[in-house]
């Protein structure tokens, strides 16, 4: 199954107050989560402390790193949406007024490209899928209406459907004969499968990568206090990824075995224990072909044992080759440990500094 829609580009920001000394600083925000609601589920970002919790405080001192986490939460989300989470910073102000709202010193500066940034991935967690896996029927037993009748007649079925048999024959011999072979490769959708743990394989999946460390070479005065910075126009702001994650066009092989594993499918299962006979008639006439809808409606003049012995004679049945459309949605957490190290110009005045950092999630 393959599925298709519009894509849109969201950008959600998250600004956050960094007060900075030549020793000591301190990054704080509001309780705040930002949410990118779509018709599929929700995707969110928050950022936090290390321990999990909102963050409030993060010590800096001068060449030394310090850490926060960022993580990207999706909730019954489709996994064909990439995103990328990026962190911009601007210049860090002398404070010449504590506030709130904090005065600054626009000509005292930190320079952004004194901040450096290093992002660290860390494992994901509690990663689900509902999944529905496509089947494949393929028709063989194939031949002339006499063979195909004494074939049908000797597999045990009723009195009462024995009498069927040859116009399920005749129809089924029609089909098979048709142009394009309408009952090879016929797709059935299987039973919803809800949760399907895929944790372990996630980077395979989504293609999750960290970013890397770079410095913010051109200042952002896009949020927060370098608004206002007499010389804003100057100065282009540079973002760097913390965290991105592209989706492969194929699915590998270990999910295929994993999905396997979960709907109990080995390659030799008869039709009918794979899908119920209704999905099998169903099938055939979602085909278009008016052969395979004669053929239908034979069969399910039978009774429902009669339909069940008939079709696991006619059919068999294989897994449909996966790919990201059989996935329904997403559910599970990816998280990134960005690392923020202040290093500035020596000769830089003693005192407190502030500035605007900000964590921006694109999804598309």
């Amino acid at each position: 199954m393959t599925t298709t829609r519009n894509r849109t580009i969201a950008r959600l920001a998250l600004g956050l107050v960094l007060l900075a000394s030549l020793t000591t600083a301190a990054l704080a925000q509001e309780n705040v989560q930002l949410n990118l609601q779509l018709s599929e589920g929700t995707r969110s970002v928050e950022v936090t402390d290390l321990a999990g919790d909102p963050l409030e405080d993060l010590t800096l001192a001068a060449g030394q790193p310090a850490s926060y986490r960022v993580t990207v939460t999706d909730s019954d989300y489709l996994t064909d949406e990439g995103f990328t989470v990026l962190a911009e910073n601007g210049n860090l102000y002398q404070v010449t007024a504590a506030g709130p709202p904090v005065a600054v010193d626009y000509d005292t500066l930190i320079a952004s490209e004194d901040v450096t940034l290093a992002p660290g991935i860390a494992s994901p967690v509690d990663v689900a899928v509902d999944l529905l896996p496509i089947f494949e029927l393929v028709d063989v037993l194939v031949g002339d209406l006499a063979a195909c009748t004494t074939a049908l007649q000797g597999i045990g079925l009723s009195a009462e459907d024995v009498t069927e048999v040859a116009g399920v024959c005749t129809a089924f011999i029609a089909a098979a004969e048709d142009v394009g072979d309408p009952l090879e490769g016929i797709a059935i959708p299987g039973d919803l499968l809800d949760s399907l743990d895929l944790t372990g394989l996630l980077d395979d999946l989504l293609g999750l990568a960290t970013g890397a460390t770079g410095s913010f070479d051109n200042a952002s005065f896009r949020y927060g206090i370098g608004t206002a910075d007499p010389a804003a126009a100057l100065g282009e702001e540079t973002m760097i990824t913390v965290l991105s994650s592209t989706p492969p066009t194929e699915l590998i092989g270990d999910l295929l075995a994993a999905v396997q594993a979960a709907i109990g499918f080995a390659g030799t299962e008869a039709v009918t224990d794979i899908v119920s006979p209704a999905a099998v008639l169903q099938a055939l006439v979602n085909t278009g072909n008016a052969t395979a809808g004669t053929l239908a409606a034979a069969v399910g003049e039978l009774s429902t044992a009669g339909q069940t012995a008939v079709l696991n004679a006619l059919f068999e049945i294989g897994l449909g080759d996966l790919d990201l459309g059989v996935l329904q949605n997403l559910t599970g957490s990816y998280s990134a440990t960005p690392s923020l190290t202040v290093v500035p110009d020596p000769g830089t005045p003693a005192g407190s500094y502030a500035g605007t950092h900000t964590i921006t999630i694109v999804s598309s």
